[in-house]
Formats: structure tokens, sequence, C-alpha cells
């Protein structure tokens, strides 16, 4: 009985956060990365067989993993696309900005998710976000949080989302790429007030 070859592997980074494996094809011998992007095991071929560039790529993205960067061939999920952009274009706006970016992708989270795929979203869940809006729902399991916000406030709040979503479609990955190749938001309206408030005047106070 022949004993089956032992496949040269190597492995990276803690496991449940960043770990990352190399392993050898058995029958072609060649090099395949393999990450779990958010749960989901995801092998990524090299198309080389030199076991030190091998190595070298799997400590790049297990330490991009740790940053919260997307490894190469992973989509981004709205946590790290989210910490992207609050690490890095929130601290340049004025104070009243940097809260409102903080309060408009935490509602996002909650409604869709931390592990949410960027590139899943729909016209489907645009239209999610203004129905709960409305009723002052965060999505989870129809619980209600605080008053029904106005059309106003939905709009902003949708813009500060398409804002994130377009400066990641120009933001670099640092592997010659962008953090998102479209923005899955673009062209979709956004509620606009059919009758909004405003102060009106008496006679006598216009005179």
């Amino acid at each position: 009985m022949t004993q089956a070859t032992k496949r040269w592997s190597y492995s990276t980074g803690e496991r449940g956060t960043n770990r990352v494996r190399i392993f050898e094809h058995p029958t072609t011998r060649g090099l395949f990365l393999e990450v779990y992007d958010t749960r989901r095991r995801k092998r990524i071929a090299l198309g080389h067989r030199d076991r030190e560039l091998a190595k070298a790529k799997a400590e790049e993205v297990a330490t991009a993993l740790r940053r919260g960067l997307t490894p190469a061939g992973a989509e981004p999920t709205l946590q790290t696309l989210f910490d992207n952009y609050l690490r890095e274009v929130t601290p340049r706006k004025s104070a009243s900005s940097q809260q409102k970016d903080g309060q408009v992708t935490r509602l996002f989270l909650e409604m869709f998710g931390a592990d949410r795929k960027v590139m899943t979203l729909s016209r489907r869940d645009w239209d999610a976000f203004i129905q709960r809006r409305r009723q002052g729902s965060d999505g989870r399991r129809g619980k209600v949080r605080g008053k029904p916000v106005r059309e106003r406030v939905i709009a902003q709040n949708l813009k500060t989302v398409v804002a994130v979503f377009n400066w990641a479609t120009m933001a670099g990955d640092g592997r010659g790429g962008y953090l998102l190749e479209r923005n899955p938001f673009k062209g979709f309206p956004f509620p606009v007030e059919i009758n909004p408030r405003r102060p009106m005047l008496s006679q006598e106070q216009y005179q």
C-alpha cells in the first residue's frame, strides 16, 4: 500500500481573526492562498511555485486582516468599509460632521449587520432603510427605537452612506485595485419632503 505524500503548507496569523494558509496542490504543485472571509473559506491561486514568495504573501495578507483591510480577492464588508472611512476620512471633517458619520454608520450596521457584503446591497435594501427610518426602527426583529424621522433626515442619512461608497470606489486597496468596484447605491432616488414645514408670517409680522 502506497503512503500518500504529505503536501507542503504554511500558516500564519491567529485563528478566528487573521488566519492565512498557503498550501501546495498535490497534483500540479501550484500554490494556493487560503483565507477565511467572514466565516467562509476562500482559496486563491497564486500562479507560481515559489514557497518563499508565497510565505511573504501570506504574511502580507495576515497583516492586512489584522489592520481591518480587505484581503486580495475578498469582498469588503460594511464593518471593514466603514472602519476605513471613519479612520481615514472622518477625522478631516468638522466636529458635527464627524458625529453624524459615526451615528449614520452605526445605524446602518445595526440594520444590515457588520458582516454584510457591501456589493450584495440592492434597491430593496435602500427602500427597506427608508421604510424603517420612517417607522423609527433599527431593523432588529421589528424593534422600534425613538420617534419616526422625516424624509429630509432619511435623505441625509443615505447621502452619508453614498459618500462612503463613492469614496471606496476611488480609495486604493494597496494592491493596485480599489476597495469597491462600484457604488451599489448609485442612482437610487432620495426621499423628498412632499409638504415641507415652513414658518408662516402673519400680515402684521410681514409689515
